[in-house]
This record gives C-alpha cells, sequence and structure tokens, in this order.
C-alpha cells in the first residue's frame, strides 16, 4: 500500500504542477469507465476490461492531485463519490454486454453501494471508519476489469477457458466479495459497539477532490 501511494503521490505531483484540477481527474475518471459500455457493446471485451482498470488507477489519483495542489473541497468529495458510482454501473453494464446475467449484476451493484452506504453512514455519525475489507471499491473495480478483460482474451479461444462465462463469474465474485465485506463491517461495528467511547471516532473524509482523510479501500493498492 505505502509503495502505491508513493507512486500515486509521484504522478500527481507534475499533474498538480501543471495545473489540472483535481475534479477534471475525477470526471476523467468516469469518462474512462463509461468508454466500456460501448467497447462490451461491439464484443471488445479487452477494451472494456482495460477502461475500467484504468479508471480505478485514476480514480486513486485524484484525492493526490488535490493534497498536492491545495485545493480540497467538499464539493469535491461529493464529486469523486458520483463518479466512484456511475464508473460502477458503467463497468456492471459493461459485464452484461458481455454475458453476465442482469440480475447478477443488478445484486452485485446492489451490494457494492450497501458497503458505500454503511460508510456514509459512519461519516455522517462523526465515527471512525471501520477497517477496509474485501468488498471494498478497488475489489470491484479489479474484478470487473479483469473478468472482462480476461472475456475478450479468451473469445475465439479452442479450448475450455473460451468456454467459460467470463463476465458472469465476474459479477458472482463481485457480488460475493461485497457480501462478504458487509458481513465484516457488521463485525467490525459490533465490536466497536462493545467498546468504551467506540463511536466517538474522528470523521473521516474520502480518497476524493477533496483531499481529506482517505476512507479505506479509496485507492487501488
Amino acid at each position: 500500500m505505502a509503495g502505491w501511494l508513493r507512486v500515486v503521490d509521484g504522478i500527481a505531483s507534475p499533474l498538480a504542477r501543471a495545473g489540472v484540477p483535481a475534479d477534471a481527474v475525477t470526471v476523467g475518471g468516469a469518462v474512462l469507465a463509461c468508454l466500456s459500455v460501448p467497447a462490451a457493446a461491439t464484443d471488445q471485451g479487452v477494451l472494456a476490461g482495460v477502461a475500467v482498470l484504468l479508471s480505478g488507477l485514476v480514480d486513486g489519483l485524484d484525492g493526490a492531485v488535490a493534497r498536492a495542489s491545495g485545493s480540497s473541497s467538499a464539493h469535491g468529495a461529493v464529486l469523486d463519490r458520483a463518479a466512484d458510482r456511475v464508473g460502477e454501473v458503467a463497468a456492471g453494464v459493461a459485464l452484461v454486454l458481455l454475458g453476465a446475467p442482469w440480475w447478477l449484476v443488478l445484486a452485485a451493484l446492489a451490494l457494492g453501494a450497501a458497503v458505500e452506504l454503511v460508510r456514509a453512514a459512519d461519516r455522517r455519525a462523526g465515527r471512525a471508519a471501520r477497517p477496509a475489507t474485501v468488498g471494498e471499491r478497488p475489489t470491484r473495480v479489479v474484478v470487473g476489469g479483469m473478468f472482462a478483460l480476461a472475456a475478450g482474451v479468451t473469445t475465439g479461444w479452442s479450448s475450455a477457458w473460451s468456454d467459460l462465462p467470463w463476465a458472469g463469474l465476474g459479477a458472482g465474485v463481485w457480488a460475493a466479495a461485497c457480501a462478504a465485506g458487509l458481513v465484516q463491517l457488521a463485525a467490525a461495528g459490533r465490536r466497536r459497539g462493545s467498546g468504551p467511547g467506540a463511536d466517538r471516532g474522528s470523521r473521516s473524509g474520502s480518497g476524493s477532490g477533496s483531499g481529506g482523510a482517505d476512507e479505506p479501500g479509496d485507492h487501488l493498492g
């Protein structure tokens, strides 16, 4: 994680010096994710997967750019979370276009949104962020991107690998990871609730254009 953050800061510093707004980086990540939809619609699974993965990498830059340029803002945090949701829906649509059952993708998106709602409730209540789980956004981005990529790479192969429902498997792994993440969050909440003064943690921000403290799993790494 520390190594990844050094890489992010190394890329963010020249962007900040060049005057690139953190909000532009946020929007750029969402646009990249949206490009996965037309790619998947034309059976270009490789391009769809690459677009999703690149969007996740770009998403990790906006908070670093905001900190480096001193442009942290509450508006940036809201924009980042909105862009994250748009990007995940785009990745889900891409999986459906590549053959995943729509209901399974919908379940995966709903479970991922539930993870984010738990963290949003903690922020609103001023509680410290719960530990990172297996259902955080980086996991969702990597799973969506890698399985879309696999669906594209194996197209046309004369082997059993090409017969696997890669997009559907990706949606299933996504949903399972988020369900497990919710269980972990619930367990962390119970542990915190049993401790003295447990709900009086510091307020956590997003790893977004706000430049505040990072929520677990805001950055890939």
